[in-house]
């Protein structure tokens, strides 16, 4: 599949985490260190790994930060 595709199911997992009640993050190291992880885990150029999805329970629930007004943020170009 192509990247666009992985990056749409990787938002789609951390959406149903979340919804699970557990926490994760979206972590790009693989395609930083892709020789590293190759070489870890074994398997050769022809695969790569998009993320890492470390899962588990929150110690507590970040408060959601104010969000800014629309008028803030989108500028209309005419």
């Amino acid at each position: 599949p192509g990247l666009q595709s992985v990056a749409a199911a990787i938002e789609h997992m951390l959406l149903a985490i979340h919804a699970l009640g557990y926490g994760s993050c979206w972590m790009t190291g693989p395609l930083v260190a892709q020789e590293a992880f190759e070489k870890l885990l074994g398997y050769g150029k022809e695969k790569f790994i998009a993320a890492l999805l470390p899962i588990g329970v929150p110690d507590e629930q970040p408060q959601a930060r104010p969000r800014k007004p629309l008028d803030a943020i989108i500028m209309k170009i005419e």
